[in-house]
């Protein structure tokens, strides 16, 4: 267990951990999967391409001295909020990151499954066996596989808070959501049900109670993640301070 979870639970390492406090563990850790998805997925994109981007800061001058210079000379050189124009940001993100977003989700639909079939074919599985220096213990494979099922939980989540945020501006992902729930759920179902896997049934079980969805801290995240990207849109495009509130008020309300 990290640093972090140890902190976050008061948890020793001296402790005996109960069934409670391990779920409560796990479920810490699938949020923290889903900020960081999000992050390096969304936000961090995002953020560079407001700072450096021509339509919106244009602070890729400061990397750029010849290029500054002519713009100084042309009495264009303005950058920060000097250079921001409104209804010109918004608009150059969603064009630069619809088709970003649409592989990342065809990703999602045909990569990662067909990745999860591939763990389970009997040559990976013999591949895999013959790399390891030392077989691992009943514990050891259990808590190999609630991580496992962590960082898929976690994608999965990001995607779909990827989905509510951007989907109303892009169509296809709200199309293409149900294939890639469906596509990522045949996959893992295949891979639980393999005939060759070597993990036992009670195994499988353990790490599927350990591994639960964070449905209220995901809730939250998406809400707080919809209010702030569509407040940044309505600011963006100039809208009065009436329909920001009569849109906060329906997404309370809804």
């Amino acid at each position: 267990m990290c640093i972090r979870d140890r902190f976050r639970h008061a948890v020793d390492e001296s402790m005996v951990i109960g069934p409670r406090l391990a779920v409560l563990i796990h479920k810490t850790q699938v949020t923290s999967a889903v900020l960081f998805e999000l992050v390096v997925v969304v936000l961090a994109p995002v953020l560079f391409v407001v700072v450096l981007d021509e339509s919106c800061l244009r602070y890729y001058l400061h990397f750029s001295h010849e290029l500054s210079s002519l713009m100084e000379a042309w009495r264009i050189n303005q950058r920060g909020w000097e250079a921001y124009r409104p209804g010109f940001c918004s608009r150059r993100l969603l064009s630069e990151f619809s088709y970003v977003w649409l592989i990342y989700t065809l990703a999602q639909a045909f990569v990662t499954p067909t990745s999860t079939l591939i763990k389970a074919h009997p040559l990976f599985t013999r591949a895999r066996r013959a790399a390891s220096s030392a077989e691992l213990s009943e514990r050891d494979e259990t808590l190999k596989r609630a991580r496992s099922s962590q960082r898929h939980l976690g994608r999965t989540m990001s995607f779909l808070v990827l989905v509510a945020n951007f989907g109303p501006v892009v169509p296809l992902l709200l199309l293409l959501a149900p294939l890639v729930v469906w596509l990522q759920s045949c996959a893992l179902d295949l891979f639980d049900r393999h005939p060759n896997k070597e993990s036992r049934f009670s195994m499988v079980m353990a790490s599927r109670w350990l591994v639960q969805v964070p449905v209220k801290r995901v809730l939250v995240l998406t809400l707080v993640a919809t209010w702030v990207g569509t407040g940044c849109v309505f600011l963006d495009l100039g809208f009065d301070l009436s329909p920001m509130v009569l849109y906060s008020a329906f997404c309370v309300v809804v």
